[in-house]
């Protein structure tokens, strides 16, 4: 309910009240609560004239005092809309100001993809079911299971809310994506297999290498990439947990570990991942802030790097699988020992901006005052960038 008060402010002086009745009454007192106009976009007249609300003894008061020195009017919701407004009063200065496109929550699962939208204490899904709620500042699912991270103030317009899905794509040379990867299958845009994933490496179906496998990108609903580069929600950092050979087990929300899958598989006790039973599932683990985009790169003792690993295989920087991890070492496909005493860590990449993005503040200027040009003792001073 909102309150128009004589100066032009409009402010709200009730929200998220019950609303137990809701009729129509004409002047002399005849109420028609049962009348209904078919011709109405819902086919039903909801032009109510009466409510009755359940409210405390401190907000009849407010609406009271309310009533006398303006005029009010109600919006009926949705129960289960908890959202609220978040201004204490707008005025005609409103008309003036910009539109900017509003601030929103979100939930991010660990695929680095949107579970949904807050909206009050309720998580809602791009199709507007509710699939979960906000309890003590965590985001759960109605059975109670960890969702995902909440990310606050994200632009309505973010590119993020356009990702249907986070998958590993094949690119070609001139880094066009030639398929998605399903089960070990390249999947073009049509639907056709047109390779596989044959010892890390991107094949046609007749055994030519086709391309390199990029992990984690995101596709919007008609299969094309979407770029994140400008989006506040992408490169959220999660608690990844790794075996010793740098395979994935989980991730960690609130204390418990979580599979690709979104279920809880256990807890981190004494370096190890156990389960409920308190069984070790894995020992000898890394723990690590990554973001969605990371590459897990192996280095020798010195440091250089050995190659990235996808799909469980060591690849160089040319694109060629030249082993896996064991036993904390890089091993060939015969088995012979390239590397010990090796480091596994996710890596972001690193981005260079271009210079048309790049911000105004990272560029230099210096005052720059041009010969002969004094006019009425004023020496105009022109800011050129220093190259």
């Amino acid at each position: 309910m909102y309150k128009r008060q004589p100066e032009n402010i409009v402010m709200p002086i009730l929200e998220n009240v019950e609303v137990l009745a809701a009729g129509k009454e004409d002047l002399y007192g005849r109420k028609y609560e049962y009348s209904n106009n078919k011709n109405s976009a819902d086919g039903f007249d909801m032009e109510f004239t009466i409510i009755g609300l359940n409210l405390t003894p401190k907000q009849i008061a407010r609406v009271e005092l309310s009533e006398g020195i303006g005029d009010m009017f109600a919006v009926l919701r949705h129960p289960e809309d908890t959202s609220e407004a978040n201004f204490k009063y707008v005025g005609v200065e409103l008309l003036f100001e910009k539109d900017e496109p509003e601030k929103i929550d979100l939930v991010m699962g660990a695929d680095g993809k949107p579970v949904g939208q807050i909206i009050g204490d309720n998580i809602v899904d791009e199709n507007g079911n509710i699939v979960g709620k906000i309890v003590n500042g965590k985001a759960v699912s109605l059975d109670g299971k960890p969702l995902g991270k909440i990310v606050e103030n994200v632009r309505a317009d973010d590119p993020m809310l356009t990702v249907a899905e986070v998958v590993d794509v094949v690119r070609d040379a001139n880094g066009n994506i030639i398929g998605k990867i399903v089960d070990g299958k390249i999947i073009d845009e049509n639907g056709n297999v047109v390779g596989e994933i044959k010892d890390g490496q991107a094949v046609s179906l007749t055994g030519e290498v086709i391309g390199t496998v990029d992990k984690g990108v995101a596709l919007d609903i008609n299969g094309n990439e979407v770029d994140l580069s400008s989006s506040s929600a992408a490169n959220i950092t999660s608690e990844v947990v790794r075996d010793a050979d740098g395979n994935v087990i989980g991730t960690i929300v609130d204390g418990q570990v979580i599979d690709a899958d979104g279920n809880v598989i256990g807890t981190v006790k004494d370096g190890k991942v156990v389960d409920m039973d308190g069984n070790v599932i894995a020992d000898n683990i890394s723990i690590a802030a990554e973001t969605a985009d990371a590459n897990v790169v192996v280095r020798d003792a010195d440091g250089n790097i050995i190659g990235t690993i996808v799909n469980g295989q060591v690849i160089d920087a040319d694109g060629k699988v030249i082993g896996v991890v064991k036993d904390g070492k890089v091993v060939d496909m015969e088995g012979n020992v390239i590397a010990d005493n090796i480091t596994i860590k996710a890596e972001t990449p690193a981005r260079t901006a271009d210079e048309s993005e790049r911000s105004q503040y990272e560029i230099e200027f210096v005052d720059f005052i041009s010969g002969g040009t004094a006019k009425d003792g004023i020496v105009p001073v022109t800011k050129v960038r220093k190259e």
